[in-house]
């Protein structure tokens, strides 16, 4: 008899990026694959998205402080160690959304090498993005950055500590799932999986019947209008908005889960954001309602894509497409239909659950 091969166990977590954590679990678990989310008791989870399983820590506003620290800090470090020793025995595989791990200070990287774990890092969104990734496409988004405070917080202001902490945990790395931008700095390129996200399927409902509707509808929901360029998008849907026969809808504030799917399930077009960046988690969930989602769509996001999921937009052009799918419905109805294609294959719980559990050698 052949040699019995070890099934892995995958711990998710304890970070949740924009639901991330939590649907990368689901869709592993789609095909089989044991995974659990694991989060911290006390960590907040937006949109309610839950997790798998949960560790203990002790409420962070104590009434007295021991050493400077409020007086539960050092029974949560006591707990955060044993938890850790407690997970390395239960699980083979860790995938962390950098830079959270266990320990602050990430030492517990050392323990899961020193073991043969295998650790898998998404490198998403700024904290990994190389400003001068295309020096000369003046659209690309760190040329276009108005929020400062994100600027000094992801280290764009000294890069070069910026690339020695991200080579710092790729050493520590088997696999780094990441799109092309936050990768630059690695020196294995080797090492580096395109990220597929997966969104769940909506309710069993015709989205398609909104196309009989004559006035259309456009959405802006922006996660941060500074980098999603809503300064350029919104003058342009408000010059829309006077001129053809339109609901404009942009997100100010923020929105409940219920409300923002409540508005892609009644929008015809989603605009993401400019800047060359790939496309949000938002545009996925409108593509699954049969909503058109228009955001930046360069070659190095396009070339991972045999259908597109997104019509492409610059800052040059948005103002004629947007005018040209009002005008024509049979193109913006086409363009419908192929969003719920592209969805289905390559967005669902199984077909994201198929291409990690192949690259990653999950069994």
């Amino acid at each position: 008899m052949g040699k019995r091969l070890k099934r892995n166990k995958v711990f998710i977590g304890p970070f949740n990026t924009a639901g991330f954590s939590g649907t990368l679990t689901k869709a592993l678990k789609s095909v089989g694959v044991n995974a659990d989310f694991v989060s911290w008791k006390n960590s907040d989870h937006p949109f309610n998205y839950g997790v798998d399983k949960e560790m203990w820590l002790f409420d962070h506003n104590p009434s007295f402080k021991i050493m400077g620290k409020n007086q539960n800090y050092w029974f949560n470090q006591v707990l955060i160690v044993a938890q850790f020793i407690k997970m390395t025995f239960i699980y083979n595989t860790f995938i962390f959304i950098k830079p959270v791990t266990f320990f602050r200070n990430n030492k517990d990287l050392y323990f899961l090498r020193l073991f043969r774990k295998k650790i898998i890092f998404i490198f998403a969104g700024c904290n990994d993005r190389n400003p001068d990734f295309i020096p000369e496409d003046q659209e690309y988004i760190c040329h276009n950055c108005c929020d400062k405070v994100k600027q000094v917080d992801n280290w764009c202001d000294r890069l070069d500590e910026k690339k020695k902490r991200v080579q710092w945990f790729e050493k520590f790395a088997n696999k780094i799932l990441a799109f092309d931008d936050n990768a630059s700095y690695l020196k294995d390129k080797g090492k580096q999986l395109w990220i597929s996200a997966a969104v769940a399927p909506p309710p069993e409902n015709n989205y398609m019947d909104k196309y009989k509707q004559d006035k259309i509808v456009i959405c802006h929901l922006p996660s941060n209008p500074l980098i999603k360029q809503t300064h350029i998008i919104e003058p342009i849907l408000r010059r829309i908005e006077k001129e053809e026969n339109v609901e404009i809808i942009i997100k100010k504030n923020i929105w409940s889960r219920k409300k923002m799917m409540d508005t892609l399930e009644r929008s015809h077009i989603n605009i993401d954001a400019l800047g060359g960046m790939i496309f949000g988690t938002i545009v996925l969930e409108g593509l699954c309602r049969g909503t058109v989602g228009l955001a930046s769509y360069p070659d190095w996001i396009s070339k991972h894509y045999n259908v597109d999921p997104v019509v492409g937009i610059t800052k040059d052009n948005l103002y004629e497409i947007l005018k040209e799918l009002i005008r024509k419905r049979a193109l913006l109805e086409r363009y419908a239909r192929r969003s719920l294609k592209a969805y289905n294959k390559y967005f669902t719980y199984e077909a994201v659950g198929t291409y990690y559990k192949e690259k990653l050698e999950l069994k």
